[in-house]
């Protein structure tokens, strides 16, 4: 079961978008009243955008996708079903405090991809760079920092990383800032 973006601490209704003209009539999209979007973004059907997400131009959401609350994602980046992006961190220690999700330009992120906001503990924001290609099954955990150019197949970032061009299958950890 999707829970609707969490919107207990600045309740905003949401307003309906239209589907694209592939899309049939009954499949509707939602955006929070305080996200925002630029021209050029694309929401397919059954995609929900949460309070606290700025949407760049190009942006396009397949179909099926979540954008939970506090993301920015960058132009040109295309996600696709089922991906959850914004979450809360999984963290025993997160309370609700304000915490963010940066994600630059040009990056495609396939179907099932988790990517969480980070943690008072940690930075307060995961940062994910430009032109990178996350396979089916991706997650980016709490206060990450992706590079730029990464290809991540299947699992996960657990930890802190800053890397480039790196190409990770499966579980890849790089070093963890202190």
């Amino acid at each position: 079961m999707v829970r609707p973006p969490n919107t207990t601490s600045r309740a905003s209704p949401l307003r309906t978008c239209s589907a694209p003209p592939t899309a049939p009539a009954s499949a509707p999209a939602a955006a929070d009243a305080s996200a925002t979007l630029a021209d050029g973004v694309e929401i397919g059907p059954f995609c929900t955008v949460g309070p606290g997400v700025a949407l760049a131009s190009g942006v396009r959401l397949v179909s099926h996708v979540v954008i939970q609350q506090d993301t920015s994602i960058g132009a040109n980046t295309t996600i696709h079903p089922f991906a959850v992006i914004g979450g809360d961190p999984q963290h025993n220690g997160y309370k609700g405090e304000p915490v963010r999700l940066e994600i630059g330009e040009n990056n495609l992120i396939r179907e099932h991809c988790t990517f969480n906001r980070g943690t008072p503990q940690g930075t307060g924001v995961t940062v994910v760079g430009s032109n990178n290609l996350f396979m089916t099954g991706a997650h980016v955990g709490h206060d990450c920092v992706v590079g730029d150019n990464v290809v991540m197949a299947n699992k996960r970032a657990n930890t802190t990383t800053e890397s480039d061009r790196l190409y990770g299958r499966s579980v890849a950890v790089l070093r963890q800032r202190q």
